[in-house]
């Protein structure tokens, strides 16, 4: 068989590994290893459960591949693109803006069965795409950020490939004259016995019983993940979500913005045994009946990942929510922040098979940090965020050096009050296989940016991705870390957060040399103004940025106006929410 009739038998039978290993075959046969190896990983990946102990060496290998490869796989689509995901060896999904998606879909269809979009804006855009282009009608997962307007709401209503998707997530309400409540019930009735498996529906202000909706749709028992995230909730849609038996089927939920009453209490029994695997609790109100229900459901023993995010239990005696995590040892990946029960002490005792853990506004000491690496094996931490945490000094540059971090793909640390120079006095030393990092400082020595500069310039940050710096202190120091023509060539996404830092100077920092290699720039500051950032842009060259975050503009008139005139190539006012928003979208195959 020749490259065009292996790489269609992949399209024609995209859940299956076998032709993409065929594939794999022919490739390295014509000498293509990297490539070959690549796609057998990925595959291997895909069919091993969470826990087990060989996914250590396969992801590893998996980010050393991308890092070398990632970009030469992606070829001219990857100059343009907000984000993309591989998936079993091939491109996966890709995201931006509509007409970004078109012209990647033209670039990668030869070698990339893609079958997955995120629209980051509708700017510009005409929704008859949806109908008049080949690629759009060949789409099985379709995430959309930006609200839309009552013509894109229609078109997206009246469009023959929404019966064939396989996921759908929509992250804004439509806009009037559309009526939220008419527009969900109509999208939930088309989508009834169709392929669709995963949803998401957020911020939909004027739909308080998703819950019921949902089971009146007749769409429940078809899905496997749903994610809702409602302004405004009636208090008996989550125990309707894990308790209805048209539910069953869900192995994933994540639910946000619950406000519950006392009357609510009586829907909260024990709800039955599932197979939830992935559950999210963000920004609840709970009752200690409530908390009480789920710590003895049985629906939470088998959670391999958990999230619970700023909820808030009424009473301040109730007992503390961490006793949950007590419940759910098979978890590889714990989530938890501030939830004004910090006081209590967190667990010292957490699962032996996690993998990813971050933590937020919580009181930690050494003791936890030790006891838990007891219980792990070196290596086997991918990603690890300790923000706003209460950790000594010595127990953050003990993290930072430990066997255990080394391997890290994602590390979010506090590096405040640390001598810098001492701590990256070893260009080899700390985490070595790093993709994504965010450190926080207070104040930095002049010493501090060349020792961070020195560090970046080293091994450890070789496979950098994206960056993320903060420093709290009123001062410039972070943006001398780039004063040289230095680059990191695996970067592509840079963010600074500032403190009042005066206009010229930044001004003067978004000249550097090393921008030139970025999609996306994040500055949050308030500095800068509308005006500020038009001439910026102008002058500096900075058109081909894919995306643009300069916070204070968010979704200000200013924005809107700015990023009309310069099309949908330089977004200005979405801010650094989309890159992670595209990273979540079709994360994982149902």
């Amino acid at each position: 068989m020749n490259q065009f009739d292996l790489l269609e038998s992949i399209r024609q039978l995209p859940d299956e590994d076998a032709p993409r290993l065929v594939y794999a075959d022919w490739l390295e046969e014509r000498g293509e290893r990297d490539r070959a190896q690549f796609i057998r990983v990925q595959c291997a990946l895909a069919s091993l459960p969470a826990h087990h102990p060989d996914r250590t060496d396969l992801e590893n290998r998996e980010a050393d591949l991308l890092a070398d490869f990632e970009l030469l796989w992606l070829g001219e689509a990857g100059d343009d693109l907000l984000d993309w995901r591989f998936s079993r060896g091939f491109v996966e999904s890709v995201g931006g803006s509509v007409g970004v998606i078109d012209s990647a879909w033209q670039a990668l269809r030869r070698e990339h069965p893609v079958r997955g979009a995120c629209i980051g804006s509708l700017e510009n855009a005409d929704p008859a795409i949806l109908r008049d282009s080949q690629h759009w009608a060949g789409l099985q997962h379709l995430t959309i950020l930006p609200s839309m307007a009552a013509e894109w709401g229609n078109e997206l209503l009246r469009w023959p490939g929404l019966r064939r998707l396989r996921s759908l997530a929509l992250h804004q309400p439509i806009r009037r004259p559309l009526r939220e409540p008419a527009f969900v019930d109509t999208l939930l009735r088309q989508l009834v016995g169709g392929p669709l498996q995963r949803l998401e529906l957020h911020d939909f202000s004027q739909c308080p019983r998703m819950a019921e909706q949902l089971l009146q749709s007749g769409l429940a028992p078809q899905l496997r993940s749903l994610s809702l995230r409602c302004i405004q909730a009636n208090g008996n849609q989550l125990p309707l979500l894990l308790d209805h038996a048209d539910f069953a089927g869900l192995r994933e939920l994540r639910w946000s913005a619950g406000r519950y009453t006392d009357g609510d209490s009586s829907a909260w029994r024990a709800f039955p045994a599932r197979q939830l695997r992935r559950f999210s609790l963000i920004r609840c109100e709970l009752t200690p009946f409530m908390l009480q229900a789920l710590e003895q459901s049985p629906l939470i023993s088998g959670l391999t990942q958990f999230t619970w995010a700023s909820n808030r239990i009424r009473d301040d005696a109730a007992p503390s929510p961490f006793g949950l995590i007590d419940r759910m040892p098979q978890l590889t990946a714990l989530e938890w922040s501030h939830d004004g029960s910090a006081s209590a002490d967190f667990p010292r005792r957490l699962p032996s098979a996690m993998r990813h853990l971050h933590l937020h506004w919580l009181p930690l000491d050494g003791g936890h940090w030790q006891s838990w690496t007891q219980l792990w094996q070196p290596g086997q931490l991918q990603s690890l965020s300790l923000v706003n945490c209460t950790l000594s000094r010595e127990i953050r540059q003990e993290i930072w050096h430990s066997p255990h971090t080394r391997g890290l793909r994602h590390l979010a640390l506090d590096l405040s009050g640390i001598d810098l120079t001492g701590l990256f006095r070893y260009a080899d030393g700390g985490p070595q296989r790093l993709r994504h990092l965010e450190l926080q400082f207070s104040g930095l020595s002049e010493s501090d940016p060349s020792a961070i500069q020195k560090w970046l310039q080293g091994p450890g940050a070789a496979r950098l991705a994206e960056l993320e710096l903060l420093d709290t202190s009123r001062s410039d120091a972070l943006l001398r870390v780039w004063g040289g023509s230095e680059t990191l060539p695996s970067l592509n996404r840079l963010r600074l957060v500032l403190n009042r830092i005066l206009p010229p100077i930044v001004l003067d920092w978004l000249h550097s040399p090393m921008l030139r290699n970025l999609r996306s720039v994040g500055v949050l500051t308030d500095a800068l103004t509308a005006d500020m950032v038009e001439a910026l842009v102008h002058q500096t060259g900075l058109e081909h940025l894919r995306l643009l975050n300069v916070d204070p503009l968010f979704e200000q008139p200013a924005a809107v106006a700015l990023s009309g005139r310069f099309g949908t190539d330089v977004l200005l006012g979405y801010g650094d929410r989309i890159p992670a928003e595209l990273r979540r979208h079709a994360e994982r195959e149902i």
